[in-house]
C-alpha cells in the first residue's frame, strides 16, 4: 500500500542583480570545473522564502525534482503578492530544507536544475 503522507519543505529563492554580468548565464560561467559545482554566494540576494506541502514520494531525489518544478512554475506563472524578485530563470539559486536533515542548494541551469555547493 502506498504511503499517502504529506511532506513539507521550506525554500528560499536567491537571485543575482540584473547588473551582474553572470545573470541569466549557465553554470559554466560560475565555476572553472562544472563537476565540482561550487557557487560563490556573495553576489546573490534572497528575494523570497516560503513553504510547500504535498504528497510524499518514496524516491527522495524525485521528490526534490517535483518540488523544484512546482517552485519554478509558481514563480514564473503566478507570483505571490509579496514576491520581490523576477521570474525564475537561469543563474537563480533555490535552497531547500525540511524537518529532517535536508539542506540543499540548486542552480537553475539552461536545461533543468543542478545541485550545487555554496561557498
Amino acid at each position: 500500500m502506498e504511503d499517502l503522507k504529506e511532506v513539507s519543505f521550506v525554500f528560499e529563492i536567491h537571485q543575482l542583480s540584473i547588473d551582474d554580468p553572470r545573470v541569466f548565464r549557465g553554470l559554466e560561467h560560475f565555476t572553472t570545473d562544472v563537476n565540482i559545482k561550487n557557487i560563490d554566494y556573495k553576489n546573490y540576494k534572497k528575494v523570497y522564502s516560503g513553504g510547500l506541502t504535498f504528497k510524499k514520494i518514496q524516491d527522495a531525489d524525485k521528490q526534490v525534482i517535483v518540488l523544484l518544478e512546482k517552485i519554478f512554475t509558481k514563480f514564473n506563472i503566478d507570483h505571490p503578492k509579496n514576491y520581490t524578485g523576477r521570474s525564475l530563470s537561469v543563474s537563480d539559486l533555490v535552497r531547500i530544507t525540511n524537518e529532517s536533515e535536508l539542506d540543499e542548494w540548486y542552480f537553475c541551469n539552461r536545461c533543468g536544475w543542478e545541485k550545487v555547493n555554496i561557498i
